[in-house]
């Protein structure tokens, strides 16, 4: 299964710019999946994506849950 195009422009964006409209939270009171406090589903395509950051002085930004989980 490949991400749709949305999910795939999403990719690598900043975290503050709003998840695309075919997102949805995962889990409503997640407590982390890898560190990521914000988990979204696509109801598109079905891929994963979390707010990531690799440290608190760094920005969070949006990623595929492969790629999250390769960092």
């Amino acid at each position: 299964m490949l991400p749709c195009e949305r999910c795939k422009r999403q990719a690598g964006r900043p975290g503050h710019l709003p998840p695309h409209e075919d997102l949805e939270a995962a889990r409503a009171n997640a407590a982390a999946q890898d560190g990521a406090p914000f988990v979204y589903r696509c109801r598109q395509c079905g891929f994963t994506m979390v707010l990531r950051s690799p440290s608190l002085e760094v920005p969070d930004y949006w990623a595929l849950e492969d790629q999250a989980s390769s960092t």
